[in-house]
């Protein structure tokens, strides 16, 4: 209820507002004009008729006065907004975390965004800002590459809030993204990979035969029982959980490597693990084989590379290497990282059909 009046000793008028829930403030109005006092008195008997308990209640929390609240009214529900409780964004991160579609990647993006807004801790939404974002991100104990990784993280979160209408716009977009390193690429020629593979024994000749033979990641690998290794069909179900794409049916494409793979795993049972090395091991009988043998130092990731610039020399078709990397089908990594070997082998086959049509043996 509100109720305006002038006190009979005193100047000036008052009024009473009081809130549905019991509230209650007795103030000065602000003005010694009766003509205003009554303006301001239709202007508050408004707000109590369109139950504008939100804006009433500024008046008796005393966050502003008869006065202030007046003259803001062309703009009322800004000067609500701005003393209203601001949404606390940390609840919202477990919400996000359970729509993920990426398994362990969105997995990723979860923890990551955990270092900005922490579990528990109220994060206001005030507070997520372009240079909160970016001093976030200068301050991660991290290279510069990984801080993508963290914006990417971030950005994908602020986007779903957009999309909730939690956020009006992403302020992560407008943060500079930080510089990569070059893309490591790192291989070997066909001939000194059959060196590296049979200078190898045991478990990780397995390991570096099978990773010759079809470019699959250690998660895979470390994952895999025998009956995913099938060699009469010369495939291995690779369950990659990067990406949808990273669990995928591999074809064996190198002859001499699927020979070695016959005879690491003769004997071994169906349902028994592929391998029961640790990835450490297998890295380091690797590199110590290639010290033996004066190779530059490959790493069970490298072999990936080189198997994209064996296939791509030799003129496989770009797409079926993809689906052999595990990249999507319109992913730009294979050209963006490995161009240059796609050209170096087009080259040598023009220049080999060249020498063919000329009777060169």
């Amino acid at each position: 209820m509100v109720s305006v009046w002038k006190p009979a000793t005193r100047p000036g008028y008052k009024i009473r507002v009081t809130l549905p829930d019991g509230r209650e403030i007795t103030t000065s109005l602000g003005t010694h004009s009766a003509a205003q006092a009554e303006r301001m008195r239709r202007f508050f008997a408004t707000l109590e008729d369109d139950r504008h308990w939100n804006a009433l209640a500024l008046v008796v929390d005393r966050q502003q006065t008869p006065g202030q609240l007046y003259d803001a009214r062309h703009a009322l529900d800004a000067v609500v907004a701005q003393f209203a409780p601001d949404t606390d964004l940390e609840p919202y991160v477990d919400e996000w975390a359970g729509r993920g579609k990426r398994g362990r990647t969105h997995a990723d993006y979860v923890r990551q965004v955990r270092t900005l807004i922490a579990l528990g801790v109220p994060f206001p939404r005030a507070e997520l800002t372009r240079g909160r974002v970016s001093r976030w991100l200068a301050e991660l104990p991290v290279d510069d590459p990984t801080r993508n990784r963290y914006r990417s993280a971030m950005s994908q979160f602020a986007r779903w809030l957009v999309e909730r209408d939690v956020l009006e716009t992403n302020p992560v977009r407008d943060v500079a993204a930080f510089a990569e390193h070059e893309p490591r690429t790192t291989h070997l020629s066909p001939a000194d990979a059959k060196l590296l593979v049979a200078a190898l024994d045991g478990q990780a000749q397995l390991v570096a035969a099978l990773m010759a033979a079809a470019p699959v990641e250690w998660a895979a690998v470390a994952r895999a029982h025998r009956r995913d290794l099938d060699l009469a069909k010369r495939t291995f179900h690779a369950k990659g959980s990067k990406s949808r794409y990273r669990n995928r049916l591999v074809d064996l494409t190198e002859a001499w490597a699927v020979a070695v793979l016959k005879r690491c795993v003769r004997g071994v049972f169906p349902g028994a693990p592929l391998v029961t090395i640790t990835v450490w091991d297998a890295l380091d009988q690797q590199l110590a084989a290639c010290d033996r043998l004066g190779l530059p130092h490959h790493t069970l990731h490298d072999w990936r590379h080189t198997y994209a610039v064996t296939a791509l020399v030799r003129g496989d078709d770009p797409q079926f290497i993809k689906r052999q990397l595990g990249h999507a089908p319109n992913s730009p990594l294979l050209h963006t990282t490995y161009g240059v070997y796609e050209a170096q082998g087009r080259t040598a086959r023009q220049a080999a059909t060249h020498g063919a049509s000329h009777g060169a043996k």
